[in-house]
């Protein structure tokens, strides 16, 4: 079998699956529910929730994986990351406050603001390493959730 028909037709199996699980973010991205506050911290409570519950697991596959002892595990992986998500829980209606910003001088009595808002795209892909650094791939995850953005 030529290698064409091999990539065409793993291609095709793959875009299955990833349009199922385009769906669900897209759906969330048109009922516009992830631009609120609301969302976004719920987001943020279930990721460190998980984080919570499935702490000793993440310790001793991390021990395990990385021959790290398991207070070593908790207090340089998964701390920082718990650390970071209550620190984006704390300060999350500041970061989505839009900004002022100063207009060019031509279009004077106008004011400019800057508000964040999330990627219009069906979601944000997140690659990193499946074993090593836990943080790799929490703390970017829990950026784009505090973004707005599923994941």
């Amino acid at each position: 079998m030529s290698s064409a028909k091999m990539l065409d037709r793993s291609s095709s199996s793959s875009t299955l699956d990833v349009d199922k699980l385009q769906l669900p973010m897209f759906e969330t991205h048109l009922s516009r529910e992830n631009r609120s506050y609301e969302w976004r911290v719920q987001q943020l409570q279930t990721l460190l929730r998980m984080i919570e519950k499935c702490r000793g697991a993440f310790e001793s596959a991390i021990s395990k994986d990385l021959g790290r002892e398991l207070t070593e595990a908790a207090t340089a992986e998964i701390a920082p990351c718990e650390t970071e998500i209550r620190y984006l829980i704390a300060n999350l209606k500041r970061f989505m406050s839009p900004k002022t910003v100063s207009a060019p001088g031509f279009m004077f009595p106008c004011v400019a603001t800057v508000e964040s808002v999330p990627l219009q795209s069906p979601g944000v892909l997140i690659i990193g390493p499946s074993n090593y650094p836990f943080h790799l791939i929490v703390r970017p995850l829990a950026g784009a959730l505090a973004g707005g953005n599923p994941t």
